[in-house]
């Protein structure tokens, strides 16, 4: 098995170009970089700038950036340009294909010099006798089209009755959520009687639903109801 040619670097063009001032000839060069003769000869040929007939310009000397520039420029569209699908190459998917192989098992198991991206390219233009196979998606979720906020009675702060704005009532209590620096989690709910202004705050351990609902089962439970009933002892006694 022969050596993997290696393509030549910008440091090589440079020395290249050196060697040519001082006019040595393409074996001396080639022998100074370790080389062989018919690289550098065709380095020369291939990337050297060539005149413009037309306006009578002087034959360029070879350049190291001009050189580099063109070689990428190139093995950049060799990279881009399509595979040949030749007789050999189609005989030979045939015979893999006939043997129950995989687009997957020819691109990575042969010689081939054909990805699978490139293997499918040609099974969808119908241009080898592959059919590629239809998997059943996953079904997307249910969703309703009638948002969900129509599924649920809206009671806004506005339709509350005027004496419930006024604090002509004692009873009514407001709930409101305190919270505290961004490295705690803990919730602070606050219960307000309206005409008396009497609050009580609880602490929640989170902001979740369980622990937000816990409080609010507790406080109706014991504490608002306690409260409740000595604020209306109270309220008698002024009103007496």
């Amino acid at each position: 098995m022969g050596r993997k040619f290696i393509h030549l670097t910008y440091a090589e063009r440079v020395q290249i170009q050196i060697l040519r001032k001082q006019g040595l000839s393409y074996l001396k060069i080639a022998k100074e970089i370790g080389r062989a003769k018919s690289t550098i000869v065709d380095e020369v040929h291939r990337n050297t700038r060539r005149p413009n007939i037309k306006n009578h310009t002087r034959v360029f000397d070879y350049e190291a950036d001009f050189a580099q520039f063109t070689a990428q420029t190139r093995l950049h569209e060799t990279t881009r340009r399509e595979l040949l699908l030749t007789n050999r190459r189609q005989r030979k998917i045939n015979e893999l294909l006939d043997k129950q192989w995989s687009l997957e098992q020819i691109a990575m198991g042969t010689t081939l010099p054909m990805s699978t991206a490139t293997l499918y390219a040609y099974a969808h233009r119908g241009l080898i006798p592959y059919r590629t196979k239809k998997y059943r998606t996953k079904p997307k979720p249910f969703r309703s089209n009638v948002p969900d906020k129509q599924f649920f009675i809206e009671h806004h702060i506005s339709h509350r009755s005027r004496r419930i704005e006024e604090r002509l009532d004692f009873g009514r209590w407001e709930v409101d959520g305190v919270e505290g620096p961004k490295d705690s989690k803990a919730l602070v709910l606050t219960f307000v009687e309206r005409k008396t202004r009497y609050t009580v705050a609880l602490k929640a351990k989170d902001k979740t639903a369980d622990a937000i609902n816990n409080v609010m089962q507790l406080s109706y439970q014991g504490i608002l109801c306690r409260c409740l009933f000595t604020l209306a002892e109270r309220y008698k006694r002024r009103t007496q």
